[in-house]
């Protein structure tokens, strides 16, 4: 490991360096980061995932980053023009981008004028001018330098202002200097092209648009960048250079030498607007792009995470209802464990309109299944869908029965897929859809990681970030998730296993096939004798692998069999498990234990088997239907948030279309994100503050969340 780097780190990210390092080292001995986040806390001090996982990230960034200075210089020397100055630039970078815009110009087929310069030897003579004084003669100091491919003193001369020139301009001050200015005072500016079509008004917005750089927000550089890639608008940056050029030529120009000092003035202004001046331009556009699509892959994977936390719908029948016109409303019912027991269509709208048939079979299965609730995805159809719910809820339910709307979004992915093959190979596509539809609502978490995240349709602009950057983010986000909430061995899905610390599909697979052999696991120990399941897998895996129904009490918990002893001593000194703190800290030093492991053993003691999902807010059920027409302005609603943004939050209130809080309307600091304010499934009360009868829109202010637990 890089000393240096590892101190970089401790300053960047706040944590003390032994933190940086116990991590590191962990990482590399073949340890996951759910393993340390959860069972080396007493190394990390109690880093979480997003730490461990940025610091080997950011590890790996400043390794790279070394590893390309060297060659870039390496590879500069090798021409012959490498100097110290040039060397002290590279070394500076703080990104690999940085590195390559030094390095362009050494690996075209034609060098610039201060590459050839020095090639030509001329560096010695750049040194000699800077030193002039105001009395030398350029003359004589430039004479000693001809040679017979350069017979001309004046050739010498402007060759060697070139050299100067080139180092001056991209001196760290100056360039710091200029880009500074650039995001200080530049705007970007976008204009609708001469021929470029609009069609469906997209980028309105956009059509004549000025914002300063600083002020741009992420959503806004994502829309302007696709909107530039169709080719429907022109971006350019607007600075004004000259002014800069006046406030800084004395101060960063200033050799003793008169002739030198004109003539290095005039040169740096045409330098600048010819290669640096575009190259910063360049860089600032790549860096903006570069923020916005991190962000917008934060913003994705944390809604993504917000959706597989949401609570399972525990010891409940389900019907699942995937909605349609023509080709009928497909109905799948799950059991309590996500069983399929019963498929059907039937089609209570046009062209058939056999209601009274889709009525008399909803009541056969209610009754004959005991469900208790009806999902019904919010696609084509769903608007009458629910109307029909909601009216046969009313009618024969007498209050036992209730309605959720659960976003398709990605349901016909899986339906196609080779997994929803495998699952169930002899029905049709549609009808696989319904038990997805379903699934979602018995257990988000087990349904939502079978299909691409991609399709999940939380987020912005998503689809425009890099897909490897976006499938790391979003693995890592499911593993966490999946590593929070832990499997039960007997009855999880080779898709949900293979999420867990430390496995792959095949181990997962394994598992399973031993599974069926024993008729279902008793102990941890048992899955020792699992083929492929090595000593360090094993011990990465096994803590997340949960037995409710164990020969040991202590297989059903989060508790690691390393720890159980420690966990046994625990129970005998205090079999009430309510030790005080002081208390607590005794015992561990008595038996040489650290206090993150007790303390998290002891959480496991007092709740063996609770969910981690509980602590969040679960799918909201209705019973009766919203009607667009009922709604009026100071109507207030309880609704339940779906969709967070950069610029507010999409919150389902019972209409067809969900109605936007704006970030205006969330009572708010001017400083505080939107993500601070609001997450996805969040119980929100709000107040309908605009009504678009024509476009089916409703505009939300935020009166107050709806915590848990409280009315």
């Amino acid at each position: 490991m890089n000393p240096s780097i590892i101190s970089n780190l401790s300053q960047l990210l706040n944590i003390n360096v032994n933190q940086v390092e116990q991590t590191l080292s962990l990482l590399q001995s073949g340890n996951t980061v759910a393993f340390i986040a959860r069972y080396r806390k007493e190394a990390t001090q109690g880093l979480d995932e997003e730490m461990i996982q940025t610091i080997a990230q950011s590890y790996e960034y400043e390794v790279q980053l070394l590893k390309r200075k060297e060659d870039v210089i390496r590879l500069i020397d090798e021409q012959g023009l490498i100097s110290e100055e040039l060397t002290k630039r590279i070394m500076s970078c703080e990104k690999l981008s940085q590195v390559e815009e030094i390095y362009k110009p050494y690996k075209q087929k034609k060098l610039t004028k201060a590459a050839l310069a020095i090639a030509a030897g001329l560096q010695p003579c750049a040194d000699a001018l800077k030193k002039a004084s105001s009395s030398a003669s350029i003359n004589e100091i430039c004479h000693s330098y001809l040679t017979e491919e350069l017979k001309d003193v004046d050739q010498v001369f402007s060759m060697a202002c070139d050299i100067i020139v080139d180092e001056l301009i991209h001196q760290q001050a100056y360039r710091g200097a200029l880009v500074k200015d650039i995001e200080r005072k530049g705007w970007l500016v976008s204009k609708l092209k001469k021929e470029g079509l609009d069609v469906d008004s997209t980028y309105t917005l956009y059509h004549d648009f000025k914002q300063r750089l600083h002020a741009l927000l992420p959503y806004q550089i994502m829309a302007l960048n696709r909107g530039e890639d169709q080719k429907i608008l022109t971006i350019s940056l607007d600075y004004d250079i000259d002014q800069f050029f006046d406030q800084t030529k004395h101060k960063f120009i200033s050799f003793a030498h008169p002739t030198l000092h004109k003539e290095c003035i005039a040169r740096t202004q045409e330098a600048v607007k010819k290669s640096l001046y575009p190259s910063i331009v360049r860089s600032i556009r790549s860096d903006l792009t570069q923020n916005a699509q991190s962000h917008s892959v934060s913003v994705f994977a944390s809604n993504v995470e917000q959706l597989l936390l949401v609570p399972p719908l525990k010891g409940k029948n389900i019907l699942g209802w995937d909605p349609a016109y023509r080709t009928g409303c497909k109905l799948a019912i799950i059991n309590e464990y996500g069983d399929c027991l019963k498929v059907d269509t039937v089609y209570p709208f046009e062209p058939k309109n056999d209601r009274e048939n889709t009525i008399k079979k909803l009541k056969m299965f209610v009754d004959q299944y005991q469900i208790s609730i009806i999902a019904c995805g919010n696609g084509t159809a769903s608007r009458e869908s629910e109307q029909l719910i909601s009216e046969f809820i009313a009618q024969y339910s007498n209050g036992s029965l209730s309605y959720a709307m659960v976003s398709e979004a990605g349901a016909s992915v899986y339906s196609a897929s080779p997994l929803a093959k495998e699952e169930f190979p002899d029905l049709d596509v549609s009808l696989r859809s319904a038990i997805s539809i379903a699934r979602r609502l018995h257990d988000p978490l087990a349904e939502l990681i079978k299909i691409d995240p991609k399709s999940v349709g939380v987020g912005q602009y998503q689809h425009d970030c890099p897909p490897q950057q976006l499938k790391e983010k979003v693995d890592f986000v499911v593993e966490k998730v999946v590593n929070k909430v832990g499997v039960d061995v007997n009855t999880a899905s080779v898709h949900l296993m293979s999420h867990i610390s430390g496995l792959s599909k095949v181990l997962a697979k394994n598992i399973i096939s031993k599974r069926s052999e024993l008729k279902g696991f008793t102990s941890r120990e048992q899955l020792k004798d699992v083929k492929g399941l090595g000593p360090k897998t094993y011990e990465q895996a096994i803590g997340f692998l949960r037995i409710p129904s164990g020969s040991d009490p202590l297989d059903a918990t989060f508790i690691h069999p390393e720890s159980y002893s420690i966990a046994r001593s625990l129970q005998s000194s205090y079999p009430e498990l309510n030790p005080t703190q002081d208390e607590l800290v005794s015992w561990c030093q008595e038996h040489h234990c650290d206090l993150y492991t007790v303390a998290d053993i002891l959480e496991n003691l007092k709740a063996p088997q609770r969910d981690y999902r509980d602590n969040f807010k679960g799918i909201t059920l209705r019973q009766d239907i919203l009607k667009f027409e009922d709604v009026s302005i100071h109507d207030q609603f309880e609704g339940t948030v779906r969709n967070v943004v950069d610029f507010g939050a999409f919150v389902d209130i019972g209409l067809k279309n969900d109605g936007l809080i704006h970030k205006s309307q969330m009572n708010c600091e001017s400083h505080q994100s939107v993500y601070n304010v609001l997450k996805i499934n969040d119980a929100v009360l709000v107040e309908v503050i605009g009504i678009d009868v024509a476009r089916q829109k409703i505009q939300l202010k935020l009166i107050q969340k709806v915590m848990l637990g409280v009315a």
